[in-house]
């Protein structure tokens, strides 16, 4: 089984203490009356990478790779 998030704008992650790896979100505060959007996915699946990557790239087609 595979377990991944995937989150727009793109999350940042660091590494903690030891062995400890954290993905948070800094997005910097807010101003008065203003709004910041997130929207994110969680995915639970069969361990196939492939079929991750497509329904990845089928959530988030802003996150796919420009070729030149």
């Amino acid at each position: 089984m595979i377990f991944a998030t995937a989150w727009e704008p793109y999350q940042e992650l660091f590494q903690g203490m030891a062995r400890c790896l954290y993905s948070g979100f800094c997005r910097g505060g807010l101003a008065h009356g203003e709004r910041k959007e997130v929207r994110g996915k969680i995915y639970v699946m069969t361990g196939e990478a492939l079929a991750l990557l497509k329904r990845h790239e089928r959530d988030f087609p802003e996150h796919l790779r420009k070729v030149k």
